[in-house]
């Protein structure tokens, strides 16, 4: 009997919320202060060069739980919320639930698209031949399609219309981590083959689903205001002119990575973070994300 099929926003997800709780960089960690409640904290910049600049700074805070260690906390009470570290400012204590969720989802986006994929691949390591995946996008049936020829799609993007900064003060140093400071950047989403489709080396998104679980770190949200976009690459395409100017389409694979310039600079970036990604499958059947330092 094949296994029940696996519904493809359930599992976007759950792998989402799994990536952004276990992300080390922020491990007991709180939001001190942002932009969006203290506009005195922008840089000096050309106005033209951005629409917007978002700067959020998070300091070391013993006091919060640290979900990267403790796996029963991650799975089960860890918020995917900033929360507000307390020595911050009467400013930082007005933001509402809203602005510190789409912090935190800005925050932990920046440079993931590649942990992303590396989550999708290893979660269908573990299932059979057979197993199908139901795409659901609004009220229409459920298409169901198979996972296994699915393209890594990659994109470079210019124009965009959102710089962020993140700057991390922590017990042994810091860091910061800014995204479309060069008002580029370079993107890679999930694409899964409509069925009868076939995939080429020339992408026509008509023929895709998309799923791109990483779009949070230019602060846009999916189709019914999730953190990620899961639906049509045609609709994804249009979608991502709120977030730049222009795209080039590097280059496509059907179950593996490019070694093309983006996935160079997502491995440098990983291990400059020091963090390398495996899943592990418990023996209840529970498929739990580990993010190791080195």
């Amino acid at each position: 009997m094949a296994p029940e099929a696996i519904p493809l926003r359930t599992l976007t997800t759950l792998l989402n919320y799994e990536r952004l709780v276990s992300d080390p960089r922020y491990k007991q960690t709180s939001l001190h202060s942002s932009t969006i409640s203290d506009q005195t904290m922008l840089p000096q910049s050309d106005p033209q060069a951005f629409k917007k600049i978002n700067v959020h700074t998070f300091h070391h805070d013993a006091s919060t739980p640290d979900s990267t260690q403790d796996q029963a906390l991650e799975t089960s009470t860890t918020q995917a919320i900033s929360t507000i570290h307390p020595s911050c400012d009467i400013a930082t204590r007005s933001l509402s639930p809203t602005q510190l969720e789409n912090i935190f989802y800005e925050s932990r986006s920046h440079d993931a698209c590649h942990k992303a994929l590396i989550l999708f691949k290893k979660k269908f390591a573990f299932c059979s031949s057979d197993q199908q995946l139901s795409i659901q996008i609004k009220n229409e049936d459920a298409v169901l399609i198979d996972p296994f020829p699915l393209s890594i799609i990659e994109y470079k993007l210019t124009g965009l219309k959102l710089m962020s900064v993140q700057s991390l003060k922590l017990g042994n140093g810091g860091a910061t981590y800014i995204t479309g400071g060069e008002n580029e950047g370079f993107h890679s989403i999930l694409g899964f083959p409509k069925p009868g489709t076939s995939v080429g080396q020339i992408v026509n998104l008509d023929d895709f689903f998309v799923v791109d679980m990483t779009r949070m770190q230019w602060g846009k949200r999916g189709i019914f205001d999730e953190p990620y976009f899961l639906g049509k690459g045609r609709d994804w395409q249009d979608a991502m002119d709120t977030i730049c100017d222009d795209m080039k389409e590097l280059g496509i694979g059907a179950s593996w990575i490019l070694e093309n310039q983006h996935t160079e600079l997502m491995r440098k970036c990983q291990k400059g973070h020091g963090i390398t990604g495996t899943i592990e499958k418990t023996q209840a059947g529970v498929i739990t994300v580990v993010w190791e330092e080195s």
